[in-house]
């Protein structure tokens, strides 16, 4: 099965011929110069055909789309069977970083935490009063029954080795 049958998604939307087949070709890894080259047609049309046509457009986002997941998912291959690590290391990056371009919202690394949720602080404190007065007081835990006794005191007497301890000069005396 060649790539024109594989990714013919591109022929049923409003495209021509020679748009299709750009589409077709950067889906399969060609450069944009590339494409235009082996369509038979010019950079400078694939620009306005860009510009003018949101058709070819949408098209031509869903092919770099195409193109960026089957790199994605050449990246364990790559890791796997190049013998030279760094070489390896390098080419999945480069991978990392042209997906995170290209297709932010999916391999992009920033993370959207945006809320666009508002809140009347107001009606907020509110319905806190109302579940405040709601609960009763008598939901508090039962008290522990039990003997108070008293401690022992710290500073008890205790046994001092006067053997092991050296007396001490008293020089206050």
């Amino acid at each position: 099965m060649s790539d024109s049958q594989s990714l013919s998604i591109f022929d049923n939307q409003g495209l021509s011929d020679v748009q299709a087949q750009i589409c077709t070709l950067i889906a399969s890894g060609k450069s944009i110069a590339d494409a235009c080259k082996l369509a038979g047609t010019t950079k400078y049309y694939y620009t306005k055909w860009l510009a003018e046509l949101p058709a070819f457009e949408c098209s031509v986002r869903r092919a770099r789309a195409i193109l960026v997941d089957q790199q994605v998912d050449d990246m364990d291959h790559v890791a796997r069977t190049e013998p030279d690590v760094n070489r390896a290391r390098l080419i999945v990056d480069s991978i990392k970083w042209r997906a995170s371009k290209m297709i932010p919202k999916v391999y992009g690394d920033k993370l959207d935490v945006t809320v666009e949720h508002r809140l009347d602080i107001g009606e907020a404190l509110a319905a806190a009063r109302a579940r405040a007065t709601l609960r009763p007081l008598c939901d508090l835990p039962e008290p522990i029954e039990g003997e108070f006794v008293a401690a022992p005191s710290v500073e008890a007497p205790r046994a001092v080795d006067k053997q092991s301890t050296p007396q001490l000069p008293d020089i206050f005396d």
